[in-house]
């Protein structure tokens, strides 16, 4: 086709424009493009420098999985190396886990730099000192597990500015001070510092963790009271475990807020008043441990609503009245009264849980008859303890048929008649009768005691 020199022209000026756009580009894209790969690399490098780093902080592995896996001469990827995970898209590490292995150390900071990390688990090694302060630049951080080590010092004031967390494990160690402020862990779901040194009161902040499902501050200093509103925004909390502090003052009546709850353990520590009524609303509760404080009053009939409770343990306080019948509509595993005030005869509903492996009555003023078929119903006591209390009349000779017996414990009452035969009781270890008034011979199988 012929054109005229007119528009030939016009498409050589069009070209002398348009190649120098282009080519500039070009040249933007490359350069773009080198630079994501050279910050890429830059990246990778810096979290190999950072494993490699923690490495050199470790003083034992006594299963060699550092010394044998973490290495860059054999060329592997640190994606594939043993505890490391990394993301699909850029191979960044996205987990370290570490659990379990013994090791011993310190915790270097360089890891720190491990700016994907949504997961660091450390727990069960035994490392020692500071949790490093660089740490706190993981704020993509999700679960933090640093639980049965040798670590000292506080707790470190930067996890309440970690505000992915859901997860933090300090407990089994030796950090001392207060538990610092966590109102912006929103989506906190499981707090464990339970086996360390802590001290002062609970945190009223705690109770805003709305997603909190398990609180373990077990065997601490903690002082003061539980804080009266710490249950008003906990409803998904399960485990709710106090024990081994010096905690006081009154179980709080609206407990049953955490409706939730399957776990309350507030053992060992100094509470005083009684059980609140309301504690029968906690419809989930499988285990309720408040032994060894100062708790009087009598056993709150609305406990017998907590149809899955498995262990009921008031042991140690100065529980007065007589025990409700209906607990023997429960299908209890554990039941134990030991060392408490309580009076009245044994209800015959106790001895026909069928489920009971522990049966703890000792040390009250309990007093009349055993029912003449208190064995037939309990084929999985394991341990019956009745010692010290006033009952009387004979020992039924159907203790014979709680076959899985270990332990029998029934000494300072006032029995009278025949000692019977425990002839079916191969597993018997253990039998305390002295302080009765009993006659005849002890006969056992010759497996037993």
């Amino acid at each position: 086709m012929h054109q005229s020199p007119a528009l030939i022209k016009k498409k050589n000026i069009m070209k002398k424009l348009l190649f120098p756009m282009f080519f500039s580009l070009f040249v933007v894209l490359n350069f773009s493009i080198f630079v994501t790969f050279a910050r890429t690399n830059l990246n990778l490098t810096t979290d190999e420098e950072s494993l490699l780093a923690f490495k050199s902080r470790i003083t034992r592995d006594p299963f060699n999985i550092l010394a044998r896996n973490w290495s860059t001469m054999n060329g592997a990827s640190l994606c594939f190396w043993v505890g490391v995970s990394c993301s699909r898209r850029n191979k960044r590490i996205t987990a370290l886990d570490l659990h379990g292995w013994n090791l011993e150390g310190t915790i270097a900071p360089h890891l720190g730099n491990l700016t994907f990390l949504r997961s660091l688990d450390l727990g069960s090694n035994s490392f020692t000192g500071r949790v490093p302060e660089e740490l706190s630049g993981l704020r993509r951080l999700k679960v933090l597990n640093l639980g049965a080590n040798n670590l000292t010092g506080t707790i470190p004031m930067f996890l309440g500015a970690l505000t992915e967390l859901e997860q933090i494990w300090l407990n089994n160690n030796s950090f001392a001070g207060v538990i610092p402020r966590m109102s912006n862990l929103s989506k906190l779901e499981i707090f464990r510092m339970s086996y360390n040194s802590l001290h002062g009161t609970l945190p009223q902040e705690i109770g805003n963790l709305s997603s909190l499902r398990g609180l373990g501050l077990t065997h601490n200093s903690f002082s003061g009271t539980i804080p009266m509103n710490m249950c008003d925004n906990l409803s998904k909390l399960n485990i709710l475990a106090l024990s081994l502090n010096s905690l006081s003052g009154v179980i709080p009546s609206n407990i049953y807020k955490c409706k939730s709850l399957e776990i309350l353990s507030l053992s060992y520590n100094e509470f005083n008043g009684s059980i609140p009524k309301e504690i029968g609303e906690l419809t989930k509760l499988k285990i309720l441990y408040v032994g060894t404080n100062n708790i009087e009053g009598a056993i709150p009939k609305q406990v017998v609503n907590l149809t899955r409770l498995k262990l009921l343990d008031v042991r140690y306080n100065k529980m007065t009245g007589e025990i409700p019948s209906e607990l023997g509509n429960l299908k209890l595993e554990n039941l134990n009264f030991f060392s408490n005030g309580l009076s009245g005869s044994i209800p015959v509903s106790i001895f026909n849980i069928s489920t009971l492996r522990g049966l703890q009555l000792s040390f009250n003023h309990f007093e009349g008859q055993l029912p003449r078929n208190m064995g037939i119903s309990l084929p999985n006591l394991e341990f019956l303890d009745l010692a010290g209390n006033n009952l009387n009349g004979a020992i039924p000779v159907t203790i014979n048929n709680a076959s899985k017996l270990v332990i029998i414990s029934i000494a300072n009452n006032s029995f009278t008649g025949t000692v019977p035969n425990f002839t079916n009781l191969r597993h018997l270890k253990w039998l305390f009768l002295w302080k009765n008034n009993l006659a005849g011979e002890l006969r056992f199988i010759s497996s037993s005691l």
